[in-house]
């Protein structure tokens, strides 16, 4: 092709949604909230306000559309954009690392796709090289087929074709991975969030009246309000798991992994086993317990659908403890943990205690001040953060395996982390005074880093001659 093509005209849709979420919600209600005191002119006034910049978005996002335009010619993706500053970008197909496809509903209404470009060296912020947010579904999987035959015959002619291996998830296993994760914490946290900023916009009256009723409440009805609450967060949170990662498959072939899921917005992922910097195996406290776990790829450069700042790629939603092993060997055959050889010693474990209790009793101060009848809580409270300093100091620990690195710590869940020498972009020992006292040190090492974004591992109040072993084993020193 050589005439400039633009996309869909339903890439206004998606232009307007997306100003809205980034200038909207983060602007316009700010101000509201701030000066919520300030007269704007009443509800008419208001609307009038919300109607403009409804049109002005709606002006920018067809404008935005307009001046897009893309080509593809000559083993090259070149792109055109920008309404005020013209910007120019050409991409060439040698270096696409991965070309990832998307379908959220409204593609699927008009047969779309939204295609992301990931090239080889990345991005500091871990955006794509490249979006076009709305063109033909045949035109997205005929780049995406090109990419992979052009893949195929730059491997060497006498390899031997390699056996293509798909795993799936089936729907009894999905379910279980959407109620047992631990996303419920980030949603009650995303709610309360919005929920402090939406109380601005109630009238005083209303608010008021709520806020006195609540208090005279008793405890136990609070419990039960606030118990009904946490379930219908956590059905919701369950419910958005299970959408997201409906029909999740896994697909190795030609040294890359490909992988798709999703119900109402299919997402198709391709990454390079070259941009796996670690592998992590993580076990929350309720799948622990019934033995499961999930197993994750830290990942260098791309989007990738990633989490944890942009490095974390879920490669399995739910695997019970004893596939783990084989799930590695299928698709990352060099990431294979082993059983742990050195612990924290035992003056490291009143550490682990301290820091889970510190908060605790800090937290009690007020309410034995103010509510001394409820004081069997904090009873409780003790004794779970007392179990949970004791399973941290319990499941850290480390085993050196030639080049391979192999660490295992715990905050809520339980992290066994395993990374290659080469791959690690920096390793850093400290202690203080403290720690000097019981010949203890702290040692984190760092992967994925570009910019200095990237994934950082701890291994917290370890023997200080075990540290120092770590540290020449990195940095190639002699004892």
């Amino acid at each position: 092709m050589s005439k400039p093509n633009r996309l869909h005209k339903a890439a206004i849709l998606f232009n307007f949604v997306k100003l809205v979420k980034e200038v909207f919600f983060g602007t316009i209600i700010g101000f509201l909230a701030t000066f919520k005191n300030i007269d704007l002119g009443g509800f008419w006034f208001i609307l009038l306000y919300v109607s403009l910049f409804i049109i002005g978005a709606a002006i920018i996002s067809t404008l935005q559309w307009y001046r897009f335009t893309y080509v593809v010619e000559q083993d090259q993706l070149k792109i055109e954009s920008g309404i005020f500053i013209k910007k120019k970008r050409t991409i060439s197909f040698n270096r696409i690392q991965a070309i990832d496809v998307s379908e959220g509903i409204v593609h699927r209404v008009f047969k779309l796709a939204k295609v992301e470009v990931q090239t080889a060296g990345g991005d500091v912020t871990s955006k794509a090289e490249a979006v076009l947010s709305a063109i033909s579904r045949e035109k997205a999987y005929e780049w995406k087929e090109l990419l992979q035959v052009k893949k195929e015959i730059e491997q060497e002619l006498d390899e031997e074709p390699k056996e293509e291996i798909v795993k799936t998830i089936s729907t009894p296993r999905l379910l279980l991975a959407a109620s047992t994760t631990n996303g419920f914490g980030v949603f009650l946290s995303i709610v309360a969030l919005v929920g402090s900023q939406f109380g601005q916009f109630i009238p005083n009256p209303i608010y008021e009246a709520v806020y006195g009723w609540m208090l005279n409440l008793s405890v136990p009805v609070l419990i039960i309000f606030s118990v009904i609450g946490a379930l219908f967060l956590w059905g919701t949170a369950t419910l958005g798991i299970w959408i997201k990662y409906s029909f999740f498959t896994i697909r190795k072939a030609d040294d890359g992994l490909q992988l798709s899921h999703g119900l109402l917005e299919k997402k198709h992922l391709t990454l390079s086993t070259n941009r796996i910097q670690a592998i992590s195996v993580r076990e929350d406290l309720l799948r622990q317990w019934l033995g499961y776990a999930t197993v994750h790829a830290e990942v260098v450069g791309g989007r990738l659908d990633a989490k944890d700042g942009g490095t974390s790629v879920l490669l399995f939603p739910l695997l019970k403890k004893t596939e783990v092993e084989s799930f590695l060997e299928q698709f990352v055959p060099d990431y294979q943990p082993e059983v742990l050889q050195h612990v924290l010693p035992k003056r490291s474990r009143k550490r682990y205690l301290f820091r889970v209790l510190f908060p605790v009793v800090l937290a009690a101060i007020p309410i034995l001040y103010f509510l001394p009848t409820y004081s069997w809580i904090l009873i409780i409270l003790l004794v779970l953060a007392s179990l949970l300093g004791v399973f941290q100091y319990k499941d850290s620990g480390y085993t050196l395996a030639g080049d391979k690195l192999i660490l295992s710590s715990r905050r809520i869940s339980k992290s066994t982390v395993v990374m290659f020498r080469k791959r690690i972009q920096s390793l850093t020992i400290s202690d203080h005074y403290l720690q000097q006292r019981e010949s203890l040190k702290t040692l984190k090492c760092s992967v994925a880093a570009i910019g200095g974004v990237g994934k950082t591992f701890a291994y917290k109040d370890g023997d200080e001659d075990q540290i120092q072993e770590l540290f020449s084993w990195y940095s190639f020193q002699e004892k």
